[in-house]
């Protein structure tokens, strides 16, 4: 018998279970807009996530419409079965994917495995930059003004974030680079001229171009960026905001390191995103420089 959350519908476990038998259930994430739960079965891993809200509703139908986008190439990855609804909220399972999440891949890095990663971070962005709109629609923005306001509330997240941290551990050089990105991202915002047609493509727009949603898999004893998750809110905006974005969240994933080493990784990205961005002029990252 399938152990579940004792609020789970009864018509919900019964759709669970006729898709895919016994299962066990290991709750994994809360979200403010969703419930993210791994199903563990004789089949293997699925994930189900259970919107919260009408607003993660739609999201997590954008999301599991673009899965196959994210993952070019890996065709029969995502093993589908029809999303789960109830009255009271929507449920989507799809198959785990193989692979293992940017923040635990860089926390057992060491110095130069870490290099390598900022290298492989920088090049599945420039593919999902390369996206084009077919296929990834509906936008959550198309315009200056919608992306602007989705970029101001993410860094009110990230902000929140770094203020209880700093509260319970205290400042540390990581988490002061990491506000101080916070803080030229806010001076980016603000600047008109950073707002330019060359500049807009498809990104991430909420900040969630970060380590946990990178996937990286083992090959040949290398590590490689495969895919990424968490785009149901994808849309047109300034391309280096996803930058900046991996770089707020290095900081926020990296413990016990001097400033000199923090300020190595930042010019390490920034180097990675010049060399898979060379078809851009030289100023392209200036301004988080």
């Amino acid at each position: 018998m399938a152990s579940s959350e004792p609020d789970l519908p009864p018509e919900v476990q019964a759709i669970l279970e006729r898709q895919l038998d016994s299962f066990t259930m290991e709750h994994n994430n809360i979200g403010t807009n969703s419930f993210v739960s791994v199903l563990h079965t004789d089949k293997g891993e699925y994930v189900v996530k259970r919107a919260r809200n009408t607003y993660a509703k739609k999201a997590i139908h954008r999301e599991f419409d673009k899965l196959s986008i994210l993952f070019p190439g890996h065709p029969g990855t995502f093993e589908v079965p029809e999303p789960v609804s109830s009255q009271e909220s929507v449920y989507t399972v799809l198959k785990h994917i193989d692979g293992i999440d940017g923040s635990q891949v860089w926390a057992a890095a060491n110095h130069s495995e870490r290099l390598h990663l900022l290298k492989e971070i920088a090049a599945i962005l420039k593919r999902i930059h390369a996206c084009q709109v077919d296929g990834i629609e509906p936008l959550r923005a198309t315009s200056r003004e919608t992306s602007q306001s989705w970029y101001q509330s993410h860094l009110v997240m990230a902000k929140s974030l770094y203020n209880r941290r700093l509260a319970q551990e205290g400042t540390s050089p990581e988490s002061q680079a990491a506000l101080d990105n916070i803080a030229a991202m806010e001076h980016a915002l603000a600047d008109d001229g950073l707002w330019q047609p060359a500049f807009n493509t498809i990104s991430f727009l909420h900040g969630d171009f970060m380590l946990p949603n990178v996937i990286f898999r083992q090959e040949d004893g290398i590590l490689l960026a495969v895919g990424m998750v968490d785009w149901a809110d994808c849309g047109y905006g300034d391309a280096r905001y996803d930058l900046a974005s991996m770089l707020w969240s290095i900081g926020y994933n990296s413990k016990n390191l001097q400033a000199k080493t923090i300020q190595e990784y930042k010019t390490a990205s920034l180097a990675a995103y010049d060399h898979v961005y060379k078809d851009k002029s030289d100023a392209y990252f200036t301004p988080w420089k």
